[in-house]
């Protein structure tokens, strides 16, 4: 099931938020996407009954810091350019190796090109903006029933915050395990 959200040809700077939602259209987890400058990402993810946890991945400092939000505590791990790659790309992997364009249509106002990826009887569709290559939405189905979708309900082509790329003050650092 296609979950990630950034392609290779995005923007330096946005803020992307993201609802996905199950098939009974109830809210499971909200994903905020800030980039700065290309090199710089943040991803908070919030799950329904879960605590906050975010992700900044630094390529500038090769760092990528967790953070877990409840406990004020950080871990630290290596970003190679490799890594970097793979979390920039992943749907854009996903696509030019399994899936193939099925259609155009306009969502939140961006035209889009659908990409389907299939298999068996399942199948992800995901609209992928012509203006800045961010994906705006992915459905994913079982025969014609929707079990999950991600839906656009933010986007911003400003630059955000630096302030959002650094370790709070507060965190403790923690051993990963």
């Amino acid at each position: 099931m296609l979950t990630s959200i950034v392609m290779a040809g995005c923007p330096k700077n946005y803020l992307l938020v993201h609802e996905h939602r199950d098939g009974n259209q109830n809210l499971m987890m909200t994903q905020k996407y800030y980039c700065l400058g290309g090199n710089k990402l943040r991803i908070d993810t919030a799950a329904v009954d879960s605590a906050e946890i975010i992700n900044i991945y630094r390529l500038d400092k090769k760092v990528l810091w967790t953070l877990y939000m409840d406990a004020k505590q950080y871990t630290e791990s290596p970003l190679d350019k490799k890594t970097w790659d793979l979390v920039q790309n992943a749907i854009a992997n996903l696509v030019q190796e399994y899936g193939k364009k099925v259609g155009e249509d306009t969502y939140k106002g961006y035209p889009c090109n659908i990409y389907e990826i299939a298999e068996k009887e399942e199948k992800s569709l995901a609209y992928v903006s012509k203006t800045n290559d961010l994906v705006l939405k992915i459905q994913h189905q079982v025969g014609a029933r929707v079990t999950y979708q991600v839906d656009t309900v933010e986007l911003s082509l400003v630059k955000p915050n630096a302030a959002l790329f650094e370790l709070p003050k507060d965190f403790k650092k923690i051993q990963s395990e």
